[in-house]
This record gives C-alpha cells, structure tokens and sequence, in this order.
C-alpha cells in the first residue's frame, strides 16, 4: 500500500505547481502581477477575489487592477492559466498555513516565494522550477531569509 505524501512532498508539490501556473500565464499579466506585488497599496490574500476599495485581492485581481480592469475574473477568458491560478495559490497557501500554524507568516512566505519564481522566470525568459531548491520546506533556516 502507498502512503500519502508528508506535508513537506505536498508543500514542494504545491509551490511547483504555482511556479508552472506563473510560467504559463501570458506576459501581460504575469508581468501586471510582478508589478502588483511590488505596490503596497495592494495586498494579496486567497480564498476569494477580494475587493479593490480595501486594496486587497487575490492574484488575478492584483494583476487585473494593475491593468486598469475591474476584477480578477476579467483575465479568466484569456487563458486556461489564469483559471488554473487561483487555485494553485490557495493549495500552497494552504499547505503553508498547515506547518506554520500563523496566517501571516503564511502571506509572508507565498509573497516572497511569488515574487523569487516571477524573477526567475524574468530572468530565464521561460518557465523553471529550478528556485524551488531554494525552498526546501523543511529548511528553518533558509525560510527564516524569506520571513525577513
């Protein structure tokens, strides 16, 4: 009988999967995203699409307002990929709040592993998952860096 991936196998299948979603959105709005992430007037949560008044949204409507669009739903027509999005990101989410146990060292960790696999895919030009090794999970040290 096969037993059920640990936690940490989940948490690293769950970040690769987030990083290919990033790769296979198209430039326009993986590049709103980058931008987005880099405002502090707009702050990423999950679970729904959140609300521009308060700034707060999930990745699709991050990206949309940075574009000028309403919401997070108006990029859904573009591609497979940004319906895919949403869902990559609560599963990570998830799986992070499970071994942290802190919502906002949550927030903190997907931000920052966001914002390294939007640089690398800067940085390649093409989809990789070649930062995932920077993440380790289990590795308190190197996620104490992303907490910083």
């Amino acid at each position: 009988m096969r037993r059920p991936p640990d936690l940490a196998a989940r948490e690293r299948e769950a970040i690769a999967a987030l990083s290919r979603g990033l790769g296979d959105l198209d430039d326009e709005t993986r590049g709103a995203l980058r931008d987005a992430l880099g405002r502090d007037d707009l702050q990423l949560t999950g679970g729904d699409w959140g609300c521009r008044d308060d700034g707060e949204g999930c990745l699709l409507s991050l990206a949309a307002w940075q574009l000028g669009l309403p919401g997070g739903d108006a990029l859904l027509p573009r591609s497979i990929a940004a319906v895919r999005l949403p869902v990559l990101f609560d599963q990570a989410w998830a799986l992070i709040l499970q071994r942290t146990g802190n919502a906002e060292e949550a927030d903190r960790t997907v931000r920052r592993l966001l914002e390294v696999a939007l640089d690398e895919l800067d940085e390649r030009g093409t989809r990789t998952e070649a930062w995932e090794a920077d993440f380790p999970p289990a590795d308190a040290e190197r996620l104490a860096v992303l907490r910083a």
